[in-house]
């Protein structure tokens, strides 16, 4: 290659990179009916065609604003969300009015890869113009992402660059590989999104109906204990993990039992930690198989051992919405139902909630909902089954009693059972108000005096400047990965 063919592709390629300015605004999660000060993010995406930006999913959650500038431009160009999918953090924005000096050439994907592979990483510097940094590919793996609670194939890369912000372009040549998630100053590595799910991603945009990945409706755990693993039936070797439970909404509960023992999946061996040896990438969890290898609606055998007797099933597919799990992530920032009786702030619990506390929110929060979200956050005992909380309460003379309780399960209402919000809600319009809340592992109820309680909730609504003592609303579910998700058809205040 000449050097003029050389500078060439460098132009097109820094030409396809923009850097990426959101403004955001959340909910506040323990007041959910008032709104953080706007803040703004900064990444990269690349030019994909068509006026379309490819980006991660975090950088444009719940943006207000988005705006693009390219290298050596001063000028920002106003871009909306396409599509978005938390579950692979890829996002594609698109450009509202693209200039006349927009880039014709879409960037093109890298097709293998191998461990120890030189990449480059491109970001802009304070000049704005590209800066480009050496890389090397170190580890491969299926890895919970950094901004959402559900793991992907990623790529872990050594680098000397800092990177300074997510969606950063990572090239092997002129084709790119991956967009970086996460980075570490302090072990100089980082993460990114490597190019299959990338191209799964967008070959899936192209169809009429986004899809999403697919998932198997089931929670496992490793099986290397060989008094259990005798006991279940599993094999002397190391092979074979053990079903804890599976989600009621989808076809895993029908086939799959409790203690069942996964040996096989799709004709790949699964050894007692989980991994199988990926044709392409080697040694990983198994959850590649189906996250990787399928599209949801597809089915594939399994072979398993019940009660000590081999047996084979076959495992149809699906993609798992968010608002489905026992705990969701919330990651599009909706805004959260809640009812505020007597100073008591009640609402569900969400991976979002969660997370409000800060990097190390396990160590900050209940160890009892840490437990939960570890253990169980996607996967519900019955269909609509969500954890409602008591998430703070408002100090006052009604609550004087209560006073401290936080982050605390709540399991009935008015002494009858609830499954969500919704029965809250339910319960306490029939009885025309908030009488008592059972909490879970707390010995007494909470009760509010009826008398008191009107006139106790106006003075709080003053004292705390609530604008409504509940959010409650009706939503028609469409795909939790497009920009229709979740669209209002009324709101209850």
């Amino acid at each position: 290659m000449t050097y003029a063919e050389t500078n060439t592709n460098s132009r097109q390629i820094n030409n396809n990179i923009f850097q990426v300015i959101t403004t955001i605004q959340d909910y506040y999660t323990t007041y959910p009916w008032q709104k953080t000060s706007p803040t703004a993010r900064y990444g990269y995406g690349i030019n994909i065609g068509n006026g379309k930006i490819l980006t991660t999913e975090h950088l444009v959650r719940n943006s207000n604003l988005i705006e693009l500038r390219q290298e050596q431009r001063g000028k920002k160009i106003r871009a909306k969300v396409l599509i978005a999918d938390p579950q692979v953090d890829l996002a594609i924005i698109q450009v509202i009015n693209p200039p006349d000096n927009w880039p014709q050439q879409p960037q093109q994907l890298l097709a293998e890869i191998k461990l120890k592979s030189d990449l480059t990483i491109l970001q802009f510097d304070n000049t704005y113009q590209i800066q480009q940094s050496k890389a090397q590919l170190i580890k491969i793996s299926m890895s919970s992402l950094p901004n959402s609670g559900f793991a992907s194939l990623s790529f872990q890369l050594l680098t000397d660059l800092n990177v300074n912000g997510e969606g950063a372009p990572v090239m092997k040549g002129k084709l790119l590989a991956g967009l970086m998630i996460s980075y570490s100053d302090s072990t100089r590595t980082g993460y990114m999104i490597p190019y299959p799910v990338i191209k799964r991603f967008l070959e899936d945009t192209k169809q009429e109906k986004y899809t999403g990945f697919s998932m198997g409706g089931f929670m496992w755990m490793p099986l290397i204990d060989p008094t259990k693993r005798a006991f279940l039936g599993a094999p002397h070797t190391n092979i074979g993990i053990e079903i804890l439970r599976c989600d009621p909404e989808y076809e895993a509960s029908k086939i799959f039992k409790k203690n069942d023992v996964i040996i096989e999946m799709d004709n790949h061996k699964i050894d007692s930690l989980g991994f199988y040896d990926d044709p392409e990438f080697g040694r990983l969890n198994f959850t590649y198989i189906i996250k990787g290898h399928h599209i949801p609606g597809e089915t594939i055998p399994v072979k398993l051992i019940r009660q000590g007797r081999k047996m084979e099933v076959q495992l149809s597919l699906t993609h798992i919405e968010d608002y489905t799990s026992l705990i969701p992530e919330n990651t599009t920032g909706e805004r959260p139902e809640y009812l505020v009786q007597g100073g008591l702030v009640i609402r569900e619990l969400t991976g979002r909630y969660l997370q409000s506390y800060g990097s190390e929110w396990q160590n900050r929060i209940s160890a009892r909902l840490v437990q939960y979200y570890q253990t169980r956050n996607m996967i519900s005992s019955k269909k609509g089954q969500r954890l409602v909380i008591l998430a703070k309460i408002l100090p006052h003379a009604i609550n004087v009693s209560y006073q401290g309780y936080a982050n605390r399960i709540i399991t009935a209402v008015n002494s009858r059972p609830i499954n969500n919000m919704a029965d809250v809600f339910r319960i306490v319009h029939e009885d025309g108000g908030l009488r008592r809340i059972t909490l879970q592992a707390v010995d007494i109820d909470f009760v509010l005096d009826k008398n008191e309680l009107n006139s106790a909730n106006i003075e709080i609504m003053n004292n705390y400047g609530i604008p409504a003592l509940k959010y409650q609303k009706t939503i028609i579910r469409t795909s939790a990965t497009t920009n229709n998700t979740n669209k209002q058809l009324t709101l209850k205040e």
